[in-house]
């Protein structure tokens, strides 16, 4: 079989979950791997993929001198920076969602991309996740449960950031972090998939006083309510929250024959009038299973397959939205 180079830029959280299953999949090869921040030497996946051969780079540029295809997983800011050292190399780049927190560098990440000619992919867990790809074929005209007719998204977090992600410090300042960029991303990137193109119609954000800031080593968003449209009219509503209880994800689509639900991420629910029932893949994980289908799926758009990874203009849709919501 085909194996694909596969360099890894960025070894935190997130970065080291990919990599445990990037190592896993047998048309891809982990060749080099590089954080910047140079803390991640003995981190149990970056020991792991060492033993398997790959090399613990110096640079960026020794990263991308010895792969096909680099995952950028650092914090938003140094998007830009790294993807157009990828595209100008000629290399495919797979970049970690939001695209960017800046218009200036989202769009001289998009000239990288064109100037290139190559195909980008950017991170978004419902580009290759079983259950959006199974909604997207229930609803809609013709479809078991008809034509779309409004969506609401509720998110709720007992912390921010997240216990796993607690170390990475930029999540909690408003310059790169918060859950609107971090996690609605992901649901107004599926929204777009089911809808086309959004636009904010009103919205309210609330921030934490600085007592709370500091109690809560948190100064990112901690409560949003917003009403989004699609072209055609149809309604998206958001509310989403920090505090008590514990983490939920839910979207809802409305439709006019039943309805549909991918809740905690992975798990999807149809009511077609009767109640809702479980869909699912298999019998395994569905986070685990998410993630094998994603790096499955990154092997397919790294050797020319089709595949439904968003590009950097789909990002930077979402992107442009996101950032209008913290305003």
């Amino acid at each position: 079989m085909k194996q694909t180079a596969v360099g890894v830029i960025g070894l935190g959280a997130v970065g080291t979950r990919t990599l445990r299953y990037l190592l896993q999949e047998p048309a891809l090869r982990v060749s080099a791997i590089w954080d910047p921040a140079n803390d991640s030497a003995g981190h149990e996946q970056v020991m792991e993929a060492q033993s398997a051969g790959a090399r613990f780079a110096d640079s960026a540029d020794d990263v991308v001198d010895h792969s096909d295809l680099i995952y950028i997983a650092t914090p938003p800011k140094s998007h830009r920076r790294y993807a157009e050292l990828v595209l100008e190399a000629g290399k495919l780049c797979w970049c970690e969602k939001p695209l960017s927190v800046s218009e200036v560098d989202a769009r001289a990440m998009l000239d990288a991309a064109h100037r290139s000619g190559l195909p980008t992919a950017v991170n978004f867990a419902y580009a290759s996740a079983w259950c959006a790809q199974s909604l997207q074929s229930l609803v809609g005209p013709g479809t078991s449960l008809g034509a779309v007719r409004g969506m609401s998204i509720r998110l709720h977090f007992k912390a921010w950031p997240r216990p796993f992600q607690a170390h990475a410090k930029w999540l909690a300042q408003r310059e790169e972090g918060g859950f609107v960029r971090e996690v609605l991303s992901h649901h107004v990137y599926l929204a777009h998939r089911l809808l086309g193109p959004l636009k904010r119609f009103s919205h309210a954000i609330s921030y934490p006083t600085a007592a709370q800031a500091h109690e809560y080593a948190n100064e990112t968003e901690i409560a949003l309510i917003a009403s989004l449209q699609s072209e055609k009219a149809i309604a998206v509503q958001v509310a989403a929250m920090v505090g008590g209880w514990r983490d939920a994800t839910e979207l809802m689509v409305f439709c006019d024959d039943g309805a549909a639900r991918i809740s905690d991420w992975y798990r999807l629910d149809i009511d077609d009038g009767t109640g809702f029932k479980n869909m699912a893949e298999s019998s395994n994980d569905p986070r685990d299973a998410a993630y094998r289908r994603q790096v499955a799926h990154i092997a397919d758009f790294a050797q020319g397959k089709p595949h439904t990874w968003a590009s950097f203009e789909d990002a930077w849709q979402v992107q442009s939205l996101i950032e209008s919501l913290l305003r």
